[in-house]
C-alpha cells in the first residue's frame, strides 16, 4: 500500500467517550482530522460486530474461548454508541513496538498516542487504533464499507461536523447485499484466491446446480468470522458452507493453508502470486490455475478416466497459456504432466485432512513420497 494516503482510526469506545474532548483535543494538535463519526452498533448484532471486526485477533482461539473473550470486550468497552476518528498523519514515523501480535513495525505516532488514552481512560482497551496502513485499509472496510483509498477520495477533507450513523452493521452481518460486496470486503481484510469456478462470476454465481463457489484463504477462522457463512456439515475438517447473498444461499468451499488440500509450500505461492480478476476478485495465476485445476481433476475427483468436461477444460487452457500438450490426450500423459511440474517445484502429494475429498489416488499416481497430515488451524 505504498501509494495510500496516510489515513489512521482511531476509536474510542462507549466507556471511554467520557475521555472524548480530551483526545479530539490532543489529536487535533498532532494529526489532521479527516472524519469523526459517532456510530452505534444494533443492539442485536453488536457482539456479533465486534467479533468480526476484531478477526484477525480470534483466529488462534477455540470457539469457546472466542465466545468468552468477545462477552468480555464487549462489557469492558461498552455496548452501546462510540466514535470513530480518521486521522492523518503527514509524517509517520516507523518503529518497532511490542503489541499483542509481537514486536513489530508500526506508526509509532499513532501507537504511542494510542497507549496515552488508553491511560487516560482507566487502562485496558477502551481505545482502538490502526498500526499501520493494512490494518486501516481492514478496519475502515469493515466499519464503513469502504477501503482507505476510496475514503480518501471520498472525504478529501473534514467538514468540522460529527456525523451520525445509527444502526449501523459490518457487511455481511445479515447477509450480503451482493457478490461485489463480498469481494470487495474481502479484498480489503483477508488473504484469497478463487481456485475454479470463477468464469460467470458475478453474472451467474446463484445459478442453481451451479457448482461451490472454491476459495483458498490463508487463515480458515479469519475468513469464516468475515464471510459470516455457515458450516453446512458442523465438523471443523469439512468445509462446506452457505452464504447468504442477496437472500440466496450460496454453497462455498474454504480450503485453507496447512490443510493440505494442496502442498501447503504451492498453497502459499498460489496466494503470493494472485491476480485480481474483473477488477472484482482475486484468483491464481494462470500457471497455478493450470495445474491446481490439472491437480483437482487427476488427483481429488474420484472418476477415471478423467471426465470430459474437465478434460476439456484443461485443453482449452494448455492453449490459451501456450501449455504444450501431446496431440492425443490420455490420463496418463496428465498424470505425467502433474508430477513433471510437482517435481520440478519441489511439491508433494498430500491426503487432505477434509475426509470428503481424501483419496487413495495420491498413493499410486504420484511418484513422490506421501505425508500425512497432524496439523491444525492456521
Amino acid at each position: 500500500m505504498k501509494d495510500s494516503p496516510n489515513l489512521y482510526l482511531i476509536i474510542i469506545w462507549h466507556n471511554a467517550l467520557n475521555k472524548f474532548e480530551d483526545i479530539v483535543s490532543d489529536i487535533d494538535k498532532k494529526f489532521i482530522i479527516r472524519k469523526i463519526y459517532n456510530l452505534q452498533w444494533s443492539k442485536q448484532n453488536f457482539k456479533k460486530n465486534l467479533k468480526r471486526f476484531y478477526s484477525h485477533n480470534l483466529s488462534p482461539f477455540p470457539d469457546k474461548e472466542i465466545t468468552s473473550i468477545i462477552d468480555h470486550k464487549s462489557d469492558h468497552c461498552g455496548s452501546a454508541n462510540f466514535s470513530a476518528i480518521i486521522i492523518e498523519d503527514p509524517s509517520p514515523k516507523l518503529e518497532p513496538r511490542n503489541t499483542s501480535a509481537g514486536n513489530i513495525i508500526v506508526n509509532s505516532n499513532i501507537f504511542d498516542s494510542k497507549s496515552i488514552y488508553r491511560k487516560w481512560t482507566g487502562g485496558g482497551h477502551k481505545i482502538h487504533a490502526s498500526n499501520d496502513l493494512t490494518e486501516t485499509n481492514h478496519d475502515l472496510s469493515l466499519l464503513l464499507g469502504l477501503n482507505l483509498t476510496d475514503f480518501h477520495k471520498k472525504y478529501p477533507k473534514w467538514d468540522g461536523k460529527v456525523e451520525e450513523i445509527p444502526d449501523l452493521n459490518i457487511p455481511g452481518g445479515d447477509g450480503w447485499d451482493s457478490i461485489e460486496q463480498l469481494f470487495y470486503t474481502l479484498n480489503n481484510t483477508i488473504n484469497y484466491v478463487v481456485l475454479r469456478n470463477f468464469d460467470n462470476i458475478p453474472e451467474e454465481y446463484h445459478v442453481p446446480n451451479h457448482n461451490d463457489i472454491d476459495l483458498l484463504v490463508s487463515n480458515y477462522k479469519k475468513a469464516s468470522i468475515i464471510i459470516n457463512g455457515k458450516n453446512t456439515q458442523g465438523h471443523k475438517n469439512c468445509v462446506h458452507h452457505h452464504v447468504k447473498i442477496n437472500n440466496i444461499m450460496v454453497p462455498f468451499d474454504f480450503r485453507y493453508v496447512g490443510d493440505n488440500y494442496y502442498d501447503e509450500k504451492w498453497q502459499k505461492n498460489i496466494l503470493n502470486n494472485k491476480k485480481l480478476n474483473k477488477n472484482l476478485f482475486y484468483t491464481p495465476n494462470d500457471t497455478d490455475y493450470f495445474y491446481s485445476l490439472l491437480y483437482h481433476a487427476t488427483i481429488q475427483k474420484f472418476e477415471d478416466p478423467m471426465p470430459l468436461d474437465y478434460k476439456t477444460k484443461i485443453q482449452d487452457l494448455a492453449e490459451k497459456y501456450k501449455i504444450n500438450l501431446k496431440p492425443k490426450l490420455t490420463n496418463k500423459h496428465l498424470k505425467e504432466l502433474l508430477n513433471e511440474f510437482m517435481i520440478i517445484n519441489n511439491y508433494q502429494y498430500y491426503q487432505p485432512i477434509d475426509p470428503t475429498v481424501s483419496s487413495p489416488k495420491i498413493n499410486y499416481y504420484s511418484g513422490l513420497k506421501l505425508n500425512s497430515y497432524n496439523g491444525q488451524y492456521e
